[in-house]
């Protein structure tokens, strides 16, 4: 396949990628091993939510507790300030 040619899959996505997964992994596993959980979402108070990642700095966990609504909401806000591109006079 395309990313085994690559060198398997890790080595096919980009370094932003890579920085995304690590810190979506290192939630993940310290989850599984009971040192975080969910928490009601922030916003709203919903008991059923996931971790949104306010930066993703290695190993972060830097998370905030957002139900699947507001979860979207935020990734709508945070992408539409990313492409914001100033007026070039």
């Amino acid at each position: 396949t395309w990313s085994q040619s690559k060198g398997g899959w890790w080595k096919a996505i980009t370094a932003e990628q890579r920085r995304k997964a690590t810190a979506r992994y290192y939630v993940h596993s310290q989850r599984v091993a009971g040192k975080i959980t969910h928490q009601p979402c922030a916003v709203c108070g919903n008991p059923q939510t996931t971790f949104h990642h306010l930066d993703y700095n290695d190993r972060t966990m830097n998370v905030i507790h957002l139900c699947k609504i507001h979860h979207e909401e935020a990734e709508r806000v945070k992408n539409s300030m990313l492409t914001e591109q100033p007026l070039l006079l």
